[in-house]
């Protein structure tokens, strides 16, 4: 068994990482904390082999619970929790060996494929410091690595050399990079790692003879769809530099449809003409390619759109403006849209809120043409939920949906397999029987669950369930 902890302070977010876990793992023994004192508490009392840790937390943070756990035991994997990611807190986690640091929402997979992680390290007894790899990249992407960041995520890859290629390569979410990566490099002598994106894969290729790799590139990876070169780098400070060279040549190969194009091939004009598009019409080819569905063009226009951004040095508030005119037309666009407002102060963070942006409408946009009420009385029923103690009624619902009150009744039946006040009867006497069990009288509970009179509240829970409910308290 794994002795795993959980220190975060929201309850909600606390039981649910730990309902995660435990219905996904049976090898797994979890103990939660709601602060950074009982967590020290716990550590003291228990050796945790995996530490799950929110850094924003009262009384004491994550990064100091974790220096202090670190430093009685030394083998713990310690993964952070946060709600932004931070280049100083991802340099601080890095510092104290941190397996990965997850930016909330935090989605089940990523919980688990981060435990799968702490449980194959330990395992193999890796004590190699592992550091986080989206962090990095974005570090690296947008220059603020430090060489010695760099030099320490490289030699956690096993490479030593600082002279070599990126390259940026499309591909399919469910492609298995891994497998082709490892039968093109089996036989070479040349050092990589890559970074998986939306619909791309971030490769660094690292060998003295650049000759050699861009003879590999031209053989087996063109082969694998569109693939963009930047120029060499020859010290790891290059990198950064480097791989914004190879996200032009990508954007270029992916504009003209070519297998391979390399930036050092590129003249200067085509350069500037390839960003010479205008704002608006990146924003319209985005919202377009949303609402039809089609992922591949979406992706590739935000693509484009940052790296418009970057290349003309744009600044914050340019940006974050062009993402919130996108979010406020695919809210006008795609009913009952549930995306959050754009947040970010960084190129990082717009870039996020723009792809997370992407996600949910591509996702709700895909549902709708399945079917197309479907997600809209999911809402329906979340509404239900939250508001069964006031007086609702058909036409009030069907007034939220812009729907005819007949239409809507008729529909209602559909996905919920009964009517309206069949439903909102139920989710009435559902909660009041909690009510009673609970110690709330009678009356109170008639109040809660959206009953005016007392009397007609005890007729409705009788018929509903078979006794009065004063007896339902007992039983």
């Amino acid at each position: 068994m794994y002795k795993i902890m959980i220190a975060e302070d929201e309850d909600l977010e606390r039981h649910a990482l730990y309902e995660v876990i435990i219905k996904n793992r049976d090898d797994c023994d979890v103990l939660l904390a709601k602060n950074g004192r009982e967590a020290l508490a716990l550590a003291s009392q228990n050796i945790f082999d995996i530490v799950l840790l929110d850094i924003k937390m009262p009384g004491m943070d994550g990064l100091e619970v974790a220096k202090k756990i670190r430093a009685t035991n030394d083998k713990v994997a310690i993964a952070f929790l946060t709600a932004w990611g931070s280049f100083e807190y991802a340099k601080i986690a890095i510092s104290l060996g941190a397996i990965e640091y997850l930016v909330k929402p935090i989605d089940d997979n990523d919980v688990l494929k981060v435990l799968d992680t702490c449980v194959k390290r330990i395992n193999l007894e890796n004590k190699t410091l592992y550091i986080p790899e989206k962090e990095f990249y974005v570090a690296l992407r947008y220059g603020t690595a430090t060489e010695e960041l760099i030099e320490a995520f490289l030699a956690s890859k096993n490479i030593s050399s600082s002279k070599g290629l990126p390259l940026l390569i499309n591909c399919s979410k469910d492609e298995n990079i891994t497998g082709v990566f490892s039968s093109i490099f089996a036989f070479s002598d040349i050092k990589y790692c890559f970074f998986e994106k939306a619909n791309y894969v971030v490769l660094l290729l690292f060998a003295s003879d650049i000759g050699k790799i861009k003879y590999l590139i031209n053989k087996e990876l063109s082969k694998n769809g569109i693939v963009g070169i930047g120029i060499p780098f020859f010290e790891k400070s290059q990198i950064s530099d480097s791989i914004s060279k190879a996200n032009i040549a990508y954007e270029i190969a992916c504009e003209r449809n070519l297998s391979v194009v390399d930036y050092l091939t590129l003249p200067p004009r085509e350069i500037e003409q390839f960003f010479s598009v205008s704002e608006t019409s990146l924003i319209h080819k985005l919202h377009n390619a949303i609402l039809v569905g089609d992922e591949v063009l979406a992706y590739k226009s935000a693509k484009h759109l940052i790296d418009t951004a970057i290349f003309k040095n744009y600044p914050i508030k340019k940006l974050s403006e062009e993402v919130s005119v996108i979010r406020y037309m695919l809210l006008r666009d795609i009913p009952f849209l549930m995306c959050d407002s754009i947040v970010g102060s960084t190129f990082f963070e717009l870039e996020t809120s723009l792809i997370t942006m992407i996600d949910c409408a591509l996702a709700s946009v895909k549902q709708d043409k399945k079917d197309k009420y479907g997600r809209q009385f999911e809402i329906i029923k979340k509404y239900i939920k939250m508001h069964y103690s006031e007086q609702l009624s058909v036409e009030m619902l069907a007034d939220i949906l812009k729907l005819n009150k007949f239409y809507f009744s008729k529909l209602f039946s559909v996905y919920f397999g009964k009517t309206f006040v069949e439903y909102l009867t139920d989710v009435r006497m559902e909660n009041a029987r909690k009510m009673l069990k609970e110690g709330k009288s009678v009356k109170e509970t008639a109040e809660l669950t959206g009953f005016a009179n007392q009397n007609y509240f005890a007729r409705v829970f009788k018929n509903y369930y078979g006794i009065a409910p004063t007896l339902a308290k007992t039983k």
